[in-house]
């Protein structure tokens, strides 16, 4: 079944709006571009366009995937509003990719140039990829930054989301997006080891959404 989104929503899209309207998430993101010389950027989960356009504005080289044909043509529709009227002004535009992440992810991650930040946004719905597109960073890519949005963020009230894999009968939503859900999946990506952090609770902002980051340790 393909979602379609309110009115209100799609008709309210814009590039203020990137990373669910959280400044902090966007200053964390140009301080790891500064810090580890990103040229690349792959967004899964591109939406109405919003995140993929500020992205956009911050490095050489971006590209987003989406599944939902809907999603995917609106955001098409939205990026080259906002290019056309200068709403942004991106380095280069943006690359849209349709389709499964499973599917692009393999193809797409060889032709990039590193390192690459993958900001991973793909798990809603009934979709719900982000153990394969890990085990595919881990198989094509070495240290990248990685940063998992709707996590579950020890000890706080930030928002995160369940995966329905391992949804049953008695109506629970899964398994929440978790350290310990991703954790087996990470040392091939991080071959020299990694380090991770929270967003805070007490800074984020907007719809305050847990997020965690992934960053390698250099040897």
């Amino acid at each position: 079944m393909i979602t379609i989104p309110p009115p209100e929503l799609t008709n309210n899209a814009h590039p203020n709006h990137a990373l669910n309207n959280d400044t902090t998430l966007k200053n964390t993101i140009q301080t790891l571009i500064q810090t580890y010389n990103i040229r690349t950027i792959i967004e899964t989960g591109t939406f109405l366009g919003e995140t993929t356009a500020y992205l956009s504005t911050l490095t050489p080289s971006v590209h987003t995937i989406e599944i939902n044909p809907f999603y995917h043509s609106l955001a098409r529709t939205n990026i080259t509003k906002w290019i056309n009227d200068n709403t942004i002004t991106p380095t280069t535009p943006p690359t849209l990719h349709y389709g499964p992440s499973s599917t692009i992810l393999p193809d797409l991650i060889p032709t990039l140039q590193p390192p690459i930040l993958y900001y991973l946004d793909a798990h809603w719905e009934p979709e719900h990829p982000l153990l394969n597109e890990l085990e595919t960073i881990g198989r094509t890519d070495n240290n990248p930054i990685i940063i998992i949005h709707d996590f579950q963020v020890p000890n706080t009230n930030l928002k995160y989301d369940f995966t329905t894999s391992t949804f049953n009968i008695h109506g629970d939503s899964g398994q929440p997006l978790n350290l310990q859900y991703i954790q087996p999946y990470l040392p091939p990506i991080y071959k020299t080891g990694y380090n991770y952090t929270y967003n805070n609770q007490d800074t984020a902002l907007g719809d305050k959404i847990g997020v965690i980051i992934i960053t390698p340790i250099i040897t």
